[in-house]
């Protein structure tokens, strides 16, 4: 199960990135205001979820209950899971499009391991150091810093790129802590909730309803309870699995992400590019392979 779900989560995320930068390409919408409906969207049905799950075991509010000790926490998980993570991704895939901004989320690894050594005292050992070498050099290929001033990328655009995969590293490690806590759909309920908050505080302004179709609503509620799901699996892997075989089947997703991107929308990554994909790619099986 814990395989099935790490597969499914990374192919989940892979189709929902694609789908999101349908959505940003077709309908006049703002990135962190598309995260903050799909938010929305995510929280309110997963209440609805948890609601009728306590009904079924007697106890209509027992999902939602939590340590009041917890709450600090829980804010955090959404603060950094969803809303830094959720609106850095929305902006990313707007500006480098969506397999470059697939493959450099996947910096996180080399976050994660130099926030593991001052958080938890983690050596960085020499098969950590050439993760991060293969990973940051391939970063840099996918970039295309060798030939900015003829790329569509920009220098804020990467650092956008960048950014998530920093916030990605920090939603992994309090989520292995989540789940320790509380269910997966109570922890993701909490996140939604309070990351949404988070955005729709940024959001304030008199234009927060998009206008879109009937169309574009239905798509938008497609996309997120597909990364609801996608990310209920993600938290199911995280506690049925060590996070280092989460995260080599997590490599669904830029696989998928790369494939559709190019079916659907026409990109493609070329020449040193796909170099640096692979050299992404190398460096999280480099260090997770052994551990796995």
């Amino acid at each position: 199960m814990g395989v099935l779900m790490g597969l499914g989560y990374g192919a989940g995320w892979g189709i929902c990135t694609v789908w999101l930068g349908r959505l940003l390409d077709t309908y006049p919408l703002h990135p962190t205001g598309l995260m903050f409906w799909r938010g929305l969207i995510v929280s309110s049905v997963l209440l609805c979820l948890l609601v009728v799950r306590g009904r079924r075991l007697g106890d209509t509010w027992g999902g939602l209950r939590v340590q009041r000790k917890h709450l600090p926490f829980l804010v955090l998980f959404g603060f950094v899971g969803i809303t830094l993570n959720n609106a850095s991704w929305g902006t990313s895939v707007n500006l480098n499009g969506v397999t470059v901004a697939t493959v450099m989320a996947y910096s996180a690894p080399v976050f994660t391991v130099l926030l593991s050594r001052p958080l938890f005292g983690e050596p960085i050992t020499r098969r950590k150091a050439m993760s991060l070498v293969m990973a940051l050099g391939g970063c840099l290929l996918v970039s295309q810093v060798y030939d900015l001033g003829s790329s569509t990328l920009t220098v804020f655009g990467i650092a956008v790129a960048l950014s998530v995969g920093l916030f990605q590293a920090g939603r992994d490690l309090l989520g292995k802590k989540a789940g320790r806590l509380y269910s997966e759909m109570t922890n993701l309920f909490y996140a939604f909730a309070f990351g949404t908050v988070f955005l729709g505080l940024a959001q304030i302004s008199p234009d927060l309803v998009p206008s879109m179709p009937l169309q574009g609503w239905l798509e938008l509620g497609g996309m997120s309870l597909g990364i609801m799901l996608s990310y209920l699996m993600y938290l199911g892997a995280l506690t049925r699995l060590p996070v280092s075989v989460a995260s080599i089947l997590g490599l669904s997703e830029p696989v998928v992400a790369a494939l559709l991107a190019y079916l659907v929308l026409g990109e493609l990554l070329v020449g040193l590019q796909v170099l640096g994909a692979l050299l992404v790619i190398g460096g999280v099986l480099v260090l997770e392979v052994r551990d796995a």
